[in-house]
């Protein structure tokens, strides 16, 4: 198959994404608990009103501006991880 380089990493990051929730629902499901129960809190917390994306977004804020900090100094070739989020 020949692929572009956008469609690999799209798949790849999908592939991922795909994989972290089924490993994530065997833990809850082994754990005695309801996968679909948990996730589907975990959207209506996140993203279920417009108040949860405000807040989602107050939260998540310092962890993006951290993690580009990061990744901006590593691709100038410095090695940052003194970058704090909380």
């Amino acid at each position: 198959m020949n692929r572009t380089p956008l469609a690999q990493t799209l798949l790849v990051q999908a592939l991922a994404v795909l994989t972290c929730l089924a490993t994530g629902a065997v833990l809850i499901w082994v754990t005695g608990g309801d996968p679909i129960l948990a996730y589907g809190g975990l959207w209506e917390g996140s993203f279920g009103r417009p108040a949860s994306i405000s807040e989602t977004l107050i939260w998540a804020t310092p962890y993006i501006l951290a993690g580009l900090a990061v990744g901006l100094a590593f691709r100038g070739g410095l090695f940052n991880i003194g970058a704090e989020a909380s």
